[in-house]
């Protein structure tokens, strides 16, 4: 049957029904011109990024007589490419993730070509910050269309928060070290604090605490306002912290204690 398709140049359909398929035919020619178009964009965008990237090449060794910004030039043109040529490429389900860690990766490298190309030192303190800004805008996208194994998938709130939280706290790491000063812990525990304070309930609610929530937030809350509490008296060289320790539990006891002495696990006697 299909020789005899072949030999007639018909389908199926047109042979079967005695009749010109006339939609077939129109969707197989959509379909070649967009075939031909695709290939013809894809050309193009080879043509210009190769053209501009071999022209830059030889122009800055004609008067550099090294190469220093060609390296900008060439992780400037693989970051446009990432949204302009790479999609062309990838599978329609993971176009976006392509995309998009192959834009981030373009970005950290034009950074990195630009900090040696100004003999900077700010290189890990920018590409921090960046990756901290671009998680927080495209996480929660990455994190729908990864496979995620089932526990993680069920908590993709968690470990979104996480992410982030380790993010801003590794910029801040990067900032204090670029810096040279020594505030880097008072910054981490007032981070923290403020995320658990924002977002912890949110992340204990993902969790099997069996009606211990407002224990188990009480808790790391208190723990956190101790780190705080802890870093802030080493960095202003004070010998206050026990102090407000002891009055600052107190006061958490006083607000707290009455609703959360049922959820504490005692010893069975």
């Amino acid at each position: 049957m299909q020789s005899i398709y072949q030999i007639l140049q018909i389908s199926e359909k047109e042979l079967l029904t005695s009749a010109e398929d006339v939609e077939g035919r129109r969707a197989e020619q959509l379909a070649r011109k967009y075939l031909r178009l695709i290939h013809n964009y894809r050309l193009i965008q080879f043509l210009l990024y190769g053209l501009t990237a071999l022209f830059c090449f030889v122009a800055n060794l004609a008067v550099q007589h090294t190469l220093d910004w060609f390296w900008i030039v060439l992780t400037a043109e693989a970051m446009a490419a990432s949204l302009t040529l790479l999609p062309s490429y990838c599978d329609e389900r993971w176009r976006g993730l392509g995309c998009l860690g192959s834009f981030t990766g373009s970005l950290l490298f034009l950074l990195a070509a630009c900090c040696l190309y100004s003999g900077g030192t700010w290189f890990f303190v920018a590409a921090a910050w960046v990756l901290f800004a671009v998680g927080l805008l495209f996480l929660p996208y990455t994190l729908r269309r990864l496979p995620l194994p089932r526990p993680w998938a069920e908590r993709k709130l968690s470990l979104y928060v996480g992410l982030e939280t380790a993010l801003v706290v590794a910029a801040l790491g990067a900032n204090c070290l670029h810096d040279g000063g020594d505030w880097f812990f008072v910054a981490a525990a007032g981070t923290l604090m403020g995320v658990w304070l924002a977002f912890g309930w949110l992340v204990l609610r993902q969790l099997p605490l069996l009606g211990r929530r407002l224990l188990a937030y009480v808790a790391v809350g208190t723990g956190l306002l101790l780190l705080l509490l802890g870093a802030a008296c080493l960095y202003g060289g004070g010998t206050w912290f026990f102090s407000a320790a002891l009055w600052s539990v107190f006061g958490i006891a006083v607000v707290f204690l009455p609703l959360t002495i049922g959820q504490i696990p005692w010893p069975a006697v």
